[in-house]
């Protein structure tokens, strides 16, 4: 495997997460893709899998936060089977209109001076 995909993969939501990998055997290996142990199924313009002779290429373009966690490649023959797992993190762009799923922001409360001294005048209690 590639040493750019042994640790977490981390893109953008809205973005695309690509991982190839590449394999041997004979007789030729069927390769599954799963996510979060639930084989994945091709959905057209999101969910793409890619196979070749000796490769497959998992594409999941638009990416969303719930996608993020564990994905693996099971590659097999008669001969075996092989697992590769990779995690996937899913990044939110928090300065963007809409919030990711699953983030909680926290507001911290500052006070101006001016505030201090309304309060004082007012009692409020804030």
């Amino acid at each position: 495997m590639d040493h750019r995909y042994r640790g977490p993969q981390e893109v953008k939501r809205g973005g695309m997460l690509v991982i190839p990998i590449h394999f041997t055997g004979s007789p030729r290996p069927k390769v599954t893709w799963y996510h979060r142990g639930v084989p994945l199924t091709s959905r057209p313009g999101h969910v793409h899998a890619d196979y070749g002779d000796g490769y497959s290429t998992l594409t999941i373009s638009g990416i969303e936060s719930n996608e993020s966690g564990k994905y693996e490649a099971v590659v097999e023959n008669v001969a075996g089977a092989a697992k590769l797992d990779f995690d996937v993190i899913v990044k939110c762009m928090l300065n963007s209109f809409r919030l990711c799923e699953g983030i909680k922001v926290a507001v911290e409360r500052k006070e101006t001076k001016s505030m201090e001294r309304w309060k004082g005048r007012n009692r409020w209690d804030g």
